[in-house]
């Protein structure tokens, strides 16, 4: 037998196995050479006289780095102004005082501000009273924290600051 007999018999479909399903996967492709493409060479972009575009970039930053500043700049002022809508009482030195704001600092910016003073020293409380006001009590508005301290005036001792020095008197004797 020649040639062309050898593959009598056969069956065209490679056979059910790894190897057999592994040759149609890999089958022979076609080669594609240039004389297909046609007569027309491919242009480079850069030999024509014109630029390649670039990506611009810089307006999508541009507008991103504003979005950004302007969410902190908004976050920043609302906060703020939420900080300012809160009042609690506490100590300046050793005076009960209503303070504007809340017990913190952003760096060199306080968020606190003295709304009220009163002469009632925190020395003169009771000890739980001191303890409580160190830590800050928290107050609805200043009407309130101004209520609060006159009230513990009431329960303060008499050591108040009057200012009079007391002069000695001769006993009877």
């Amino acid at each position: 037998m020649g040639a062309a007999g050898s593959g009598r018999g056969r069956s065209t479909a490679p056979p059910d196995t790894p190897a057999g399903r592994a040759a149609t996967v890999t089958a022979p492709q076609p080669v594609i050479t240039d004389d297909d493409l046609g007569d027309e060479p491919l242009r480079d972009p850069q030999s024509s006289g014109r630029r390649a575009r670039k990506r611009r970039s810089g307006p999508k930053v541009a507008a991103g780095v504003l979005v950004v500043a302007v969410a902190l700049g908004l976050g920043g002022y609302f906060g703020y102004e939420w900080t300012q809508s809160q009042f609690y009482i506490g100590a300046n030195g050793d005076r009960l005082v209503v303070f504007q704001g809340v017990d913190a600092e952003v760096g060199p910016v306080s968020l606190k501000k003295v709304a009220y003073t009163d002469d009632i020293r925190v020395s003169a409380l009771p000890a739980v009273q001191q303890d409580q006001v160190r830590t800050g009590i928290p107050v609805d508005d200043l009407q309130t924290g101004i209520t609060r301290i006159k009230n513990f005036g009431a329960s303060a001792t008499s050591t108040t600051d009057t200012g009079a020095t007391p002069t000695p008197t001769r006993s009877a004797k």
